[in-house]
C-alpha cells in the first residue's frame, strides 16, 4: 500500500482539440528534440516556417510518416500507424525508443486523431465488404458491422496509447452541431456517433485551444481546461484555464510536474 502523497506522477496523456488552423501542430512541436511525431496530416511544413523562440526546437523533432500512398485503392496509413504505436510501446519498455544519437524520446505526438479515424474507416472498408456479394471498397459508406469493426480498432488504439509509458499528445479537430434537444454541442471530430464520447476517458489532459480577445484588436491563443455546457474539457494536472500557449509545452510540462529533460541511453559497460 502507498499514501496518495507518495504516488509518483505518470507520463501525462494529452488530447488537444480545436478548429483547424489554430496552431495545434506548431504548439505540440514546441516539445523539441525529446519528441517524435507520428504524422498522418502532412501539415508539418507550418512547423518549419513558424518563427518564435521554439523554432529551432521544432526543427529537431523526429518525424515518423504514416501517409496514404493511394487512399482509394490500397489503404495503408492505419496499419502503418497502429504498427508504429505497438513498436513504440515495446521499444519504450526495452529502453530503446531514442534517436540515432541516443537521446531518449519522452513525448510521442500523434497528428492527428481525425485523420487516424478516417484511415481506420478506409482500412476496414477496404478489407471487408459492406454486404454479401459486394467488393471491398475503401471509399464506401460502412455497414453497421463495419462500424463495429472501426470502433473496435479505434478503441484498441486508445488502449495502446495508455500502454505507452511516455507522454502522448493526440491532436484532433473539433466539430459543432445541434443535438436532439436543440443544444449546441462541440466534440472531437471523428466518424461515427458512439466513439467520440469514449475518447476523453483515455486521456489525463483534455484541452481545447481557443482564440480570445485581449482588447484593442489584440488576440491570444489559450488552453481551455474548464468544462462548459457545450464542451467537456479538464486538466488532472492542474493546468490553469486560459493558459497562453505561447509559453510552450516545456513550461506546461513543468506545471504538470513531469518536466522534459534531455536524457541519453546509458552506454553498455566495457568488458
Amino acid at each position: 500500500m502507498v499514501k496518495l502523497k507518495d504516488l509518483p506522477n505518470s507520463a501525462p496523456k494529452i488530447l488537444i482539440v480545436s478548429k483547424a488552423g489554430l496552431g495545434k501542430t506548431t504548439f505540440a512541436l514546441t516539445c523539441g528534440e525529446v519528441a517524435q511525431i507520428l504524422d498522418l496530416d502532412k501539415g508539418l511544413r507550418v512547423g518549419k516556417k513558424y518563427k518564435d523562440e521554439f523554432t529551432q526546437g521544432r526543427l529537431n523533432v523526429d518525424v515518423f510518416r504514416a501517409y496514404e500512398p493511394n487512399p482509394l485503392t490500397k489503404p495503408e496509413a492505419f496499419v502503418r500507424a497502429k504498427s508504429h504505436l505497438i513498436n513504440v510501446a515495446n521499444l519504450c519498455r526495452l529502453g530503446k525508443f531514442h534517436d540515432p544519437e541516443g537521446l531518449i524520446f519522452q513525448v510521442l505526438i500523434i497528428d492527428g486523431l481525425t485523420l487516424l479515424a478516417n484511415a481506420c474507416k478506409r482500412y476496414v472498408c477496404g478489407n471487408s465488404a459492406a454486404k454479401k456479394g459486394a467488393k471491398p471498397d475503401p471509399g464506401a459508406m460502412p455497414s453497421l458491422q463495419q462500424w463495429g469493426l472501426i470502433n473496435n480498432e479505434m478503441l484498441q488504439i486508445l488502449d495502446l496509447i495508455r500502454a505507452i509509458p511516455i507522454s502522448v499528445i493526440m491532436l484532433a479537430h473539433e466539430v459543432t452541431y445541434e443535438d436532439g434537444d436543440n443544444k449546441i454541442v462541440t466534440e472531437v471530430n471523428i466518424s461515427g456517433r458512439k466513439l467520440p464520447p469514449q475518447i476523453p476517458a483515455a486521456f489525463d489532459e483534455f484541452w481545447r485551444l481557443q482564440v480570445v480577445a485581449e482588447g484593442a484588436g489584440v488576440y491570444k491563443r489559450v488552453i481551455k481546461t474548464s468544462a462548459t455546457p457545450a464542451f467537456a474539457c479538464r486538466s488532472r494536472g492542474g493546468l490553469e484555464d486560459g493558459t497562453n500557449i505561447n509559453i510552450g509545452l516545456p513550461k506546461i510540462y513543468e506545471i504538470l510536474e513531469w518536466p522534459l529533460e534531455r536524457k541519453f541511453v546509458k552506454e553498455p559497460p566495457v568488458e
